[in-house]
């Protein structure tokens, strides 16, 4: 099984990425272009272009940034996204990310469990993460 969109594989430097783009927007009134951000948490740019923007997609779509209209016609990379104002704490956040990351496999794969997701997600360490996968699952069922 395979997630849908592009994402970061190595699960340590995943959630490291997530939890420093939450950290860089927590301010609400904090704006960044894409390239902003991605120089922000990135800076050496390790994470290929295509993975993270992917990323930045699958937090657009799970409504965890929030993207200014005003920019929606340039490229990702001078799209100003902020934090989605909806967003209440991190695990919401991250909630949000993984439910739109596995949303289309949900939909598409009735053999999705929480323990497969925990499985692609951090193979490493899947009884670490079941019970957050286990909300995700929950989540992608209240959306259905």
């Amino acid at each position: 099984m395979r997630a849908t969109r592009w994402y970061i594989l190595d699960g340590t430097v995943r959630d490291r990425v997530l939890r420093d783009i939450y950290a860089a927007m927590m301010d609400k009134n904090e704006a960044f272009l894409g390239e902003e951000l991605r120089n922000r948490i990135d800076p050496g740019h390790e994470i290929e272009e295509r993975t993270w923007y992917g990323t930045i997609l699958s937090l657009l779509y799970g409504y965890c940034l929030w993207e200014n209209p005003e920019t929606a016609d340039e490229a990702m990379q001078q799209r100003q996204i902020s934090l989605h104002r909806s967003v209440r704490s991190e695990e919401d956040f991250l909630l949000r990310y993984y439910a739109s990351l596995f949303h289309k496999a949900f939909t598409e794969r009735p053999e999705l469990s929480a323990q497969a997701m925990a499985e692609l997600m951090h193979p490493d360490d899947v009884a670490g993460h079941l019970d957050f996968f286990e909300q995700v699952m929950q989540v992608l069922k209240s959306r259905h």
